[in-house]
């Protein structure tokens, strides 16, 4: 992997989301047409029945990974009703960004955002060849720390705010004891497209990259379970 933000966003080193008409400003649509995507959905959605799972769909407006994050939180809220927990998008993305800078956020020493401010201050905006995503890590935070809507007010690229890798790391990071608490584990599992027909998939889990496959029979569906495409992410959960 190298450092530049396009590669962490659309591969599993790290995530992005977004809505059509940011992926289509972007120069990341897809290009497949409504009938095309129409078809692998049917086609997915019957696979994650024929496994006793069901797709969770989340709105497609910039937020939708801190949108599943929050969806995760609330699961827990009756083992950890101690806790301080976010309520709103908003809330999560100002407390995980504040956090960053706590010394205990960090692994060597220094701050979470210390540790990744070279990856960050080096990402690319996609479809640009050398157009800094940020101008400084003061920049990552302000746009970091605004939900979509206020991005879209304060005249911040859109993907400025999209959560990738780095996001998913600092909310287990921040969040262990809580996850921990109600799933006795801080492991989120992903599955991502590797291709749409015939469907292939990789289900990875602790942000180590798995096997291509289609047995979502390997999915422990005690834990959280993230799906993404297109830029975008939705949560699968069991059926009942």
């Amino acid at each position: 992997n190298n450092n530049s933000k396009s590669n962490r966003k659309y591969q599993y080193s790290g995530h992005s989301n977004g809505d059509t008409a940011e992926k289509k400003n972007s120069g990341h649509s897809n290009g497949d047409t409504a009938e095309k995507k129409d078809s692998f959905d049917e086609r997915f959605d019957d696979l994650l029945s024929r496994n006793g799972l069901k797709r969770n769909k989340i709105k497609d407006n910039g937020d939708c990974l801190f949108t599943a994050l929050l969806n995760i939180l609330k699961n827990t809220i009756r083992s950890n009703v101690d806790e301080n927990l976010p309520e709103t998008v908003s809330e999560l993305r100002k407390e995980l960004v504040k956090w960053m800078e706590t010394p205990e956020s960090g692994d060597h020493g220094g701050t979470f955002l210390n540790e990744h401010e070279e990856i960050i201050t080096s990402e690319i905006v996609p479809g640009t060849e050398d157009k800094l995503l940020y101008d400084t890590i003061d920049h990552y935070k302000r746009a970091m720390s605004l939900s979509a809507d206020k991005r879209n007010i304060n005249n911040y690229v859109p993907m400025s705010g999209f959560g990738g890798q780095i996001e998913l790391i600092a909310f287990v990071k921040k969040y262990k004891d809580v996850l921990e608490n109600y799933y006795g584990s801080t492991n989120i599992q992903l599955v991502q497209v590797v291709k749409e027909e015939p469907i292939e998939l990789q289900i990875s889990s602790n942000f180590v990259d798995g096997e291509i496959t289609t047995d979502l029979q390997r999915l422990d569906t005690n834990l959280p379970i993230l799906f993404f495409k297109d830029l975008h992410y939705d949560m699968i959960t069991p059926e009942n």
